[in-house]
């Protein structure tokens, strides 16, 4: 539309100083030049398809789509960020990613209109937990914190990596969408997956035993549990939402002991963290720090 409205306003101009310019014949040959390039132009833009298209995560974060593409895609909604930012107590910027309990990784921020009707977002309170986020859904539903759902928006590129945005225009909400075929597609956290600086925010995993230390406080809404593995040699911990869904582990009040560490799998059943072996699935984030970064627990498979 921006260009459209452009154009007219050169042309227009073109007329008026051709207008005023005493019948100049050079201006007849600079507003036949700029005609021509309008048509080209305005040839190019046909050629443009911005009706909605079904995409992939893999294309969504890629340099494929362009600007104004309208984008339709399956995801799970992130969570909240510790402080939320409102354009004018306009919009909300909310965080969808392509697996079950992500927090970092690949991404796509959603900016929502706050309101009630059906693709926005319902205001927060000042002080909000991740159960206050309620975006409503088409039919009336309300999606929230780790919920599947169908986004429709218009997509806008950006320069940064994972960090191009979408208007959102539909939601709906799905059944869990869960599939462990996703596992597939994690790859062993080792020394050269590590070491390699070319890889970010990797998809991985680790077999891994689990045990709690002496004092467990949680930092945003997760703990750090201690871990022994041997497919690297750098981790010692990892991060796990606390939470009574797939991929969490219980709340541990004053005096706990091993039983009270109870982690839940990706089926949902309880496991007894401290005693046996498990496989973690999760995202590995590269710092400058002696163990080369953090991981942050999604699924809980026992071995």
């Amino acid at each position: 539309m921006n260009f459209f409205k452009t154009s007219f306003i050169l042309l227009t101009a073109s007329f008026a100083l051709y207008s005023c310019g005493g019948g100049d014949p050079r201006a007849d040959d600079d507003l036949s030049d700029l005609m021509d390039e309008f048509d080209e132009s305005f040839e190019e833009e046909e050629k443009v398809d911005l009706s909605p298209v079904d995409v992939s995560w893999e294309k969504l974060i890629s340099d494929e789509l362009v600007d104004h593409q309208n984008v339709i895609f399956d995801a799970y909604i992130g969570k909240l960020p510790t402080t939320m930012y409102n354009y004018d107590n306009r919009e909300m910027t909310i965080e969808f990613y392509p697996r079950r309990n992500q927090v970092q990784g690949e991404k796509m921020r959603v900016d929502i209109t706050i309101g009630t009707s059906p693709g926005h977002v319902r205001s927060l309170p000042e002080e909000y937990a991740q159960e206050d986020l309620k975006i409503v859904c088409e039919g009336g539903k309300t999606a929230g914190v780790g919920s599947f759902v169908k986004v429709r928006g218009v997509f806008t590129n950006s320069t940064a990596d994972y960090y191009n945005y979408l208007d959102l225009t539909k939601i709906t909400l799905l059944e869990d969408g869960f599939d462990e075929a996703i596992f597939d597609k994690a790859v062993e956290l080792t020394n050269l997956v590590i070491e390699d600086t070319t890889l970010d925010d990797s998809y991985s995993y680790m077999d891994v035993s689990m045990e709690t230390s002496m004092y467990m406080s949680p930092w945003d809404g997760r703990y750090s549990v201690n871990i022994s593995q041997k497919n690297n040699s750098y981790l010692k911990s990892a991060y796990i939402t606390i939470g009574s869904k797939p991929g969490g582990m219980n709340q541990l009040t004053d005096g706990f002991t091993d039983k009270d560490f109870i982690v839940h799998d990706y089926n949902g059943e309880d496991q007894k963290a401290a005693s046996g072996k498990y496989r973690i699935f999760g995202t590995f984030n590269p710092l400058d720090v002696e163990a080369k970064g953090t991981f942050s627990v999604e699924e809980i498979k026992k071995l």
